[in-house]
């Protein structure tokens, strides 16, 4: 039972001796004289909300006493009776009602009695919070008047959005891909929590838009969308701006995409109407955040490595590995990494132990990306470090190209780029496409993991030699975890795996067709991605004999190589892929795709590379040579490991990013 409940029945209801009966009494005649001659009772809104009441002919001050204020219910649109004692536990001790001690003493003393933001609608308690307060156990009785009140509103209201056609369950889970991801239902979310996250109901239904119209709603800790059903269309205030403006919006988003194609790479830009306006009176996320977030920096830091988050990705290791340097050159304390997109960091034990991490989600998750990239601009521009190095940061990305000349002032910028990245219908959609011409000016240096796609951009761009300069081949190092002796693997020649993400990149089709055209072959696949990927995979497991599906590795030392005779690598595009890099170090002979830097890695003296790299022939005969002929294929990863030990040592790796002009000089 909830401890302030329990309380204010003993002291106001409860039954003991009679001792205690006559200061009771006298307490309550007192009280309601206090709240008869204060303005903060306020009757006709207690009867209006309270139905029950009203239809009972109780004195609705008498009945805030003995019942209302542990039931949930509210003397005026402005004072929360549960969040008072919530906040204050000292009235919850002396068992004061909440309104009589606000009127009596928290007043004068500055203490705070407007409903938050957490509470429900039209000053009566939040719903959702008596009801799961009841099925925790916590209330007195889950079948109360209040508890029963609260299951109805809540239901009524939900109905009421659901009959109203304003909610759109597609548009919600389209644009919120977190709740998609949690499977939960997306109008239930709405009603319980979207609405106070700023979440959209639907494209043209802008919370922030109506607030401004309408202030006293989410003061007052009313959901907007169930205000405009019951007052605001019949009153005449807008859902959303005027279409005017969207059309406007289209018609010059068109125009500057005819003189600049990349702005089109934008998907925001293909819906205006989803587009965040700012509502400049309503105070500003990015300066709460940036200031929550600098106030907890114990320093400033010469070097900062900004990423998008923290996952086990090949971009992501390249990151680690940075910091790994900087940390051996100029010592953990002057070393920040900074999470700038996401607060996901699943992958942070690769990091050296102490490294000091910054996530600006954990100051505010609802952060737009200009919103991040206004923060990372305020925090080099107020820290200054010697360097900051972008490794696949949006928000760097976007602050670079947009303020490159004024941050390049305050610190010299450095970048890697890794390969293109694609969308469903084919556009070219990763960051250099979309950010790093503009950037490219402001940046001290940009290190490519391989020299393929450096070229492809100078190409592309007709870069003059002054900013190829900028533009040099880093290879990454190779986990020495990794650095184990491939002896061939069973006598069979037939066992073949397959490692990676479940993703579109990964080729996943192409890699069920050639297990389904090689059937001499057994095929163990390794990993974990999208779910519609390991579905697809799950279904071809259950009809292809050949093919075992093996569950996620944490690393590719955990990879039980030894029991297969190749290893197959099918992707669409790659920068030079490190997973592939750390396999290849073991010798195994490999068959891969001829991608983006995967043909400086594989070559014909140091595996299979396929250039038909989209048909499954090519794969196919590279794994019955494989078998064929052991001895050449003994030879190829005899090349393969002398090779990956060359070109991808600490100590080369180590001495390329110190090399003047360095991230770390």
């Amino acid at each position: 039972m909830n401890s302030w409940i329990k309380t204010l029945r003993t002291k106001f209801t409860g039954k003991s001796a009679i001792s205690g009966a006559i200061p009771r009494v006298l307490n309550f005649v007192r009280d309601r004289a206090i709240l008869e001659r204060s303005d903060h009772f306020d009757r006709g809104f207690y009867l209006s909300q309270n139905k029950d009441v009203a239809a009972s002919k109780t004195d609705p001050v008498k009945h805030y006493l003995a019942h209302g204020a542990f039931e949930g219910r509210n003397p005026n649109p402005n004072f929360d009776s549960a969040a008072y004692l919530r906040k204050y536990p000292d009235v919850v001790a002396a068992g004061i009602n909440p309104l009589v001690h606000y009127v009596r003493f928290g007043e004068a003393e500055g203490r705070t009695a407007t409903p938050d933001a957490a509470r429900a609608r039209d000053g009566r308690g939040s719903s959702l919070e008596i009801i799961e307060s009841a099925e925790r156990g916590k209330t007195t009785d889950a079948n109360s008047a209040g508890v029963r009140r609260a299951r109805n509103i809540r239901e009524s209201d939900r109905k009421k959005v659901a009959d109203s056609g304003l909610f759109s369950a597609t548009y919600y889970l389209d644009t919120y891909a977190d709740i998609a991801v949690a499977k939960i239902d997306p109008l239930d979310h709405f009603m319980d929590q979207g609405w106070r996250e700023g979440r959209r109901p639907n494209p043209t239904f802008d919370l922030g838009w109506y607030a401004d119209q309408c202030p006293d709603v989410l003061k007052a800790g009313i959901n907007p969308l169930i205000h405009y059903i019951d007052h605001g269309k019949a009153g005449g205030f807008e859902s959303g701006p005027n279409p005017i403006i969207f059309e406007a919006a289209r018609k010059m988003i068109a125009e500057a995409g005819a003189i600049e194609p990349s702005i089109l790479l934008d998907n925001r830009l293909l819906e205006p109407e989803s587009l965040y306006i700012n509502h400049s009176n309503r105070g500003s996320p990015v300066l709460r955040a940036w200031q929550k977030l600098f106030a907890s920096l114990e320093r400033p830091f010469d070097y900062v490595i900004a990423i998008p988050w923290l996952v086990k990705g090949g971009a992501d290791l390249a990151a680690c590995n940075s910091v790994r340097a900087a940390i051996e050159k100029h010592g953990q304390a002057s070393i920040l990494l900074l999470l700038t997109d996401h607060d996901r960091r699943e992958a942070e034990y690769w990091l050296p132990a102490g490294t000091n991490i910054c996530v600006i989600s954990d100051y505010d998750k609802e952060l737009s990306r200009s919103d991040r990239a206004k923060i990372v601009e305020m925090l080099i521009t107020a820290m200054r470090p010697k360097a900051v190095l972008n490794v696949n940061s949006g928000a760097l990305w976007e602050a670079t190209a947009k303020k490159g000349g004024a941050l390049s002032s305050a610190t010299d910028i450095y970048a890697y780029l890794f390969c293109r990245d694609y969308l469903p219908d084919g556009r070219a959609a990763g960051y250099a496409d979309s950010h790093f011409r503009e950037a490219l000016p402001f940046l001290k240096r940009v290190y490519f993991d391989n020299t393929s796609f450096r070229n492809e951009l100078v190409d592309q761009y007709g870069a003059p030699p002054s900013l190829q300069a900028k533009m040099t081949t880093l290879r990454q190092p190779m986990s020495t975890e990794a650095d184990r002796d491939h002896q061939g693997g069973p006598a069979t020649r037939d066992a073949v795996i397959w490692a990676g993400r479940f993703c579109e990149q990964k080729n996943i089709d192409l890699l069920i067709e050639i297990v389904t055209q090689a059937h001499e072959f057994s095929f163990d696949v390794f990993g974990y991605g999208d779910d519609a990927w390991t579905e697809k995979l799950e279904a071809a497991a259950a009809t292809l004999s050949n093919l075992r599906l093996m569950g996620p590795f944490s690393s590719t030392s955990n990879l039980p190589l030894e029991d297969y005779n190749a290893f197959l690598f099918t992707s669409l595009w790659e920068g030079l892929p490190l997973t592939l890099a750390d396999i290849a170090l073991t010798g195994i002979p490999i068959v891969a795709s001829s991608v983006g830097g995967v043909p400086e890695l594989v070559t014909d003296d140091t595996g299979w590379c396929v250039s038909d790299y989209r048909s499954a022939e090519g794969y196919i005969r590279a794994l019955e040579e494989i078998k064929s002929q052991p001895s050449s294929a003994t030879k190829k990863g005899i090349a393969m490991r002398a090779h990956v030990r060359t070109t991808h040592s600490w100590s080369q790796f180590y001495s390329a990013i110190c090399e003047s002009p360095s991230f770390l000089d």
